[in-house]
């Protein structure tokens, strides 16, 4: 072994890019290292297993163990359906995955010694309160990057019904007592964070806690060039799942007076429970012929749909990251979103895109509306700000950075030079 190049295993509930920002991690990080020749294995979930064996080399798909999708996996799944997103998950959700874990265990307790692993990494669940049953390999185990512990702003808190907020609440407390029973963050060398937020939510851990960040972006996905002619009517779009918190029938609200002064389109890509509803309103707002519902899109075909918009809409009021404004950034556009969790911290400051306070509902859709129109009014600093956006996503937001300082954490890990 080389202190930068430790032969480890990645593992985590999902490793893909067709579940979100939070399952794209482990298969980026799996990605790049192999790239660089580092020997690495990927366990994840049966789910994964026929869309990585498309995306991975025939060499690079055998170094990766699925656990098995059990009828106890269905049945949870199932029975979750019905409820809203944020109870499923911490509950259904996370019985599914402590199930996933333990064969998980297993399978990497195998793997140590026959491949002689150094380090275990387990970059998801990113939530900070989730307990691990990653531990006790026998090596040291790297926890994240983590990133969680939000709420709706105050003035959206009707957004939890009565359900939704005895889950978290209960959720929250179980933690404190599952991550005492299921001891793998106590038990970690290393905790990830990607916010002094998330710190603060974790529970009690002997681990080195260390800041860093944790959402990048595959620029080469990305790189679509600019498709939109001079002349032609503003354009926006979204893209992101179709739930509840991505607020998108607040978008439709604010994005109605700026269509009928200037014109002007809106793209919405990704697919949900929401959708349907969400196309009706559009409808009922006097929005069809302005609004275009794609459902969900390959990297590429939703970089070729972006690069015709002046800028990426995005008022998710319950995101801890926000992968999808450094995916806006990287296709050149300056991105407009809620100044409330990650995608605040991704924005900044450098007028790469504009931040809108959740103060009130009404306040939130005006100045949604407003900063889009001052966009739609002034071509040439849409332009500016687009190039603003895609300078900042090539100086900050690359996975190859990312894995960089990952590798940095296991370098110091395995030498011990770490002080707790």
């Amino acid at each position: 072994m080389s202190a930068a190049s430790p032969t480890l295993v990645i593992v985590c509930d999902n490793a893909s890019l067709k579940m979100g920002g939070e399952s794209a991690r482990p298969y980026h990080y799996f990605r790049i290292m192999r790239s660089r020749g580092i020997d690495v294995y990927l366990v994840t979930h049966e789910r994964c297993r026929k869309e990585l064996q498309n995306l991975l080399s025939p060499e690079d798909f055998t170094r990766s163990y699925y656990a098995p999708d059990t009828w106890i996996h269905k049945t949870l799944w199932k029975m979750g359906a019905p409820f809203p997103h944020q109870f499923r998950i911490s509950t259904f959700g996370a019985l599914g995955m402590f199930l996933t874990e333990r064969w998980q265990r297993k399978c990497i307790r195998k793997l140590v010694p026959e491949k002689k692993i150094e380090l275990v990494h387990q970059p998801t669940p990113i939530s900070p309160k989730q307990p691990s049953a990653i531990h006790s390999m026998g090596v040291p185990v790297v926890i994240g990057p983590l990133n969680g512990d939000i709420n709706y702003p105050p003035a959206f808190s009707y957004m939890e019904g009565g359900l939704v907020r005895l889950s978290v609440a209960v959720g929250r407390f179980a933690g404190k007592v599952l991550n005492f029973l299921i001891p793998g963050k106590r038990k970690a060398s290393v905790i990830l964070v990607s916010n002094e937020r998330t710190r603060k939510a974790l529970p009690s851990t002997h681990a080195k806690v260390i800041q860093l960040v944790a959402n990048a972006v595959d620029l080469k996905s990305w790189d679509a060039p600019p498709a939109k002619s001079e002349g032609e009517p503003p354009r926006f779009c979204f893209l992101g799942r179709l739930v509840d918190f991505k607020m998108v029938d607040l978008l439709l609200e604010a994005f109605k007076p700026v269509a009928k002064k200037y014109n002007a389109q809106l793209d919405i890509i990704g697919e949900g429970d929401k959708r349907a509803e969400w196309e009706a309103l559009a409808s009922h707002l006097g929005l069809a012929s302005h609004v275009t519902f794609h459902g969900w899109k390959k990297y590429a075909d939703a970089a070729a749909i972006m690069a015709k918009a002046d800028a990426m809409v995005f008022p998710s009021l319950r995101e801890c990251g926000g992968a999808v404004v450094m995916e806006a950034m990287a296709v050149g556009l300056p991105v407009i979103a809620a100044d409330w969790g990650g995608p605040a911290d991704y924005v900044g400051d450098d007028d790469a895109g504009m931040l809108v306070k959740p103060d009130t509902k009404e306040g939130f859709v005006r100045d949604l509306t407003a900063s889009m129109t001052k966009i739609a009014a002034d071509p040439a600093l849409a332009r500016q700000m687009s190039q603003n956006a895609r300078g900042r996503a090539e100086r900050e937001f690359q996975w190859d950075s990312r894995v960089d300082a990952l590798m940095k954490v296991y370098a110091e890990v395995l030498s011990g030079s770490l002080s707790r």
